[in-house]
């Protein structure tokens, strides 16, 4: 089973997009897939259409309270952890229990998991306690990049100790960069993809998420992009980026 934790400390870099289409697309080429939601927005779960009232989600799981299988939510083609805003609160009461265990939380609540070829994690948009769980989890990070200022170099924790690296130090757990929201008519997206192959190289994944409006709107379908336009352009990049990940394993 392969753990991959999807994470940028910025909002906005695709991090969703990239865990749930990733999944996806895996799960197309026949591979078992668990979406795990670490962020208290839920952005995952929602993006998903995933149900969570009166149900267990990560939180409860991440206390002991419920069994992880008792939280999985089961889609076609997916299998989700789901997050709700409770997870806020969670994190505050493992902070105050586990203070110098806290980073196992999520390792703990999943070990024993089978059933998977793949867990993949989305991270909040912070390198706060939620996202060093989900480093220590997986220890292979998956970062998506849509600019140079708040990409790789700023990803500062070490997932094995949770110490701040040397600015522009990449760890070694570093699966791949992902160059996303790619725009093939202007320039500055060539600026941004050259400067990240030019200072991270083979860090980087030779697949680029160009922008396209399917991404934008699968999960306002409640769809991931391989469902809701199989044909697009955005369902064509993350087969790509999931053939990569497939062979670097």
């Amino acid at each position: 089973m392969r753990k991959i934790t999807v994470i940028n400390q910025k909002g906005g870099t695709g991090k969703t997009t990239t865990a749930v289409n990733l999944g996806a697309a895996l799960s197309e080429m026949g591979r078992e897939i668990l979406l795990v939601d670490l962020d208290p927005q839920a952005g995952l779960t929602e993006s998903l259409g995933v149900e969570t009232a009166g149900r267990p989600t990560v939180a409860e799981v991440l206390t002991g309270e419920a069994e992880p299988r008792e939280a999985f939510h089961a889609l076609p083609h997916l299998t989700v952890l789901p997050s709700s805003p409770v997870l806020a609160e969670t994190e505050k009461r493992i902070l105050r229990e586990r203070p110098s265990e806290y980073p196992l939380a999520l390792k703990d609540a999943l070990a024993g998991l089978r059933g998977f070829d793949f867990v993949i994690v989305d991270c909040p948009p912070s390198l706060g306690a939620l996202s060093l769980m989900g480093m220590v989890y997986s220890g292979s990070l998956l970062i998506p990049a849509p600019d140079p200022v708040h990409g790789p170099e700023r990803t500062g924790k070490d997932p094995r100790h949770g110490e701040d690296h040397p600015r522009g130090r990449i760890p070694d757990e570093i699966l791949g960069i992902l160059p996303c929201m790619y725009d093939v008519r202007t320039s500055l997206s060539r600026q941004v993809e050259e400067h990240l192959r030019d200072t991270l190289r083979d860090k980087v994944f030779r697949t680029v998420i160009r922008q396209s409006i399917s991404l934008a709107e699968a999960p306002a379908r409640s769809k991931d992009v391989l469902s809701y336009q199989p044909g697009g352009r955005g369902a064509e990049d993350y087969r790509a980026l999931a053939q990569e990940v497939l062979r670097h394993g």
